[in-house]
């Protein structure tokens, strides 16, 4: 990933390529509380991540074994938090349920911080440049869509907590995803209905003011961009950053 936020060649031939996890799709139907049967109608679907492996890229899909085909992997998770909070999360570990289906999981404090942090490489190349990219590692929610509120109308603004000016001159998303969820705090209920921009979206910025150098540092480095404080705490819109080479007098 750092590699091709330079602009460097990739090779995938490699074998260290992981693939996006498969989705498990199943079927359910309400259940009458009295009667024990299914409603009439009530069917629903939902969809599920299996997180213990990936698929590797370009592996054989037949007579190969297991760890031919996929990699096992763990899943770190960003937590800050000060006094007493703080203090449980230093001595971390545990058993607790995680996902909707409440499966259990052992959580333990981790000294994976450097995981979080931006890849040297990518940092020098931010250094003075005058062209950079945000792409979404998590779908984002915006006011606008697709267009991000620190924008305005003429597509220039700081990003996120920095100094750094920049006009946006180009984007490629995928179609908008939907997001929805089921409240279990009164009001009971479905909740509303919004729309993501996908993760892997890329934003393509000319920098107008500022050392674009500051992009990589914590407070901007996988944090969200997204515009309200809540979708940003959820985890919506965290942002890698990343240079790009326009044609020749752009």
């Amino acid at each position: 990933m750092a590699e091709w936020l330079i602009g460097e060649p990739i090779d995938f031939s490699n074998g260290r390529y992981l693939l996006a996890p498969e989705p498990e799709e199943r079927t359910h139907v309400k259940m009458d509380a009295k009667s024990g049967a299914g409603e009439e109608g009530q069917l629903f679907s939902t969809a599920a991540l299996p997180l213990t492996h990936l698929p590797r890229y370009g592996a054989p899909r037949e007579k190969a074994a297991i760890t031919d085909r996929f990699a096992a992997i763990t899943l770190t998770t960003r937590a800050e938090a000060t006094g007493w909070c703080g203090d449980q999360l230093a001595k971390l570990d545990t058993l607790h349920p995680l996902g909707g289906e409440r499966r259990l999981v052992h959580w333990k404090k981790d000294d994976a911080a450097s995981l979080w942090k931006c890849p040297d490489t990518v940092r020098a190349k931010l250094s003075g440049a005058t062209h950079v990219r945000m792409v979404l590692a998590s779908p984002a929610i915006f006011a606008g869509g697709w267009k991000p509120s620190w924008l305005d109308d003429a597509m220039t603004g700081e990003a996120p907590d920095t100094n750094v000016k920049l006009k946006l001159v180009g984007f490629t998303i995928q179609r908008w995803k939907a997001i929805s969820g089921w409240s279990l705090a009164p009001p009971r209920g479905p909740k509303a209905v919004r729309r993501m921009v996908p993760a892997g979206g890329v934003y393509f910025f000319k920098v107008v003011a500022g050392d674009p150098s500051t992009l990589a540092d914590r407070y901007r480095w996988l944090q969200s961009v997204c515009d309200t404080p809540q979708d940003r705490r959820d985890g919506f819109g965290l942002a890698c950053w990343g240079t790009w080479k326009p044609k020749e007098n752009f």
